[in-house]
């Protein structure tokens, strides 16, 4: 019997990192913001944070689209077939993890940007509020991407608890 190996390309290994890497961010910034509690050097880390989160999981699920395929027309579409139907494999829990991450994460960031911004500003209930989210969506992604590492026997480092 043949064994069948999974192969990944070099922008679904990019999706990977840029994904993990985006929601450590996320993690980190919602944490320093709860612990923060209005001190001005925590505030800022969670600014940075917030602001950097975004742009690493968008040019992360942009690479993990490219990797899809054909970009004929109408071809470029076939994601959307994970949200059709909800399923427990890892990669359709995934992709709801990463849709609800940015439903939150937007709007979490837009918060640190917006003029008039600052450690007790009038958006610090609704911040505080979705911090406390942000760290569970920011974890459900980095697990998600540690699962879908893990699921590669034909990496050795990849596929063990040491990562």
């Amino acid at each position: 019997m043949e064994h069948q190996e999974l192969i990944w390309g070099l922008p679904v290994v990019g999706y990977l990192f840029l994904a993990g890497m985006g929601a450590g961010a996320l993690v980190t910034s919602a944490s320093m913001l709860l612990r923060g509690r209005g001190r001005p050097a925590f505030y800022r880390l969670a600014r940075y944070g917030a602001i950097i989160s975004l742009p690493l999981v968008g040019i992360g699920v942009f690479l993990l689209v490219f990797e899809l395929g054909s970009f004929q027309t109408g071809h470029w579409f076939r994601w959307i077939n994970l949200y059709k139907t909800i399923n427990y494999s890892p990669m359709s829990i995934g992709s709801w993890f990463l849709i609800l991450y940015f439903f939150v994460s937007a709007p979490y960031a837009l918060t640190f940007i917006l003029p008039g911004n600052g450690v007790n500003d009038k958006w610090q209930v609704w911040r505080e509020r979705m911090a406390y989210v942000c760290i569970a969506l920011g974890i459900g992604v980095a697990v998600y991407t540690g699962v879908l590492l893990g699921a590669m026997p034909a990496r050795p480092l990849w596929n063990s608890p040491i990562l």
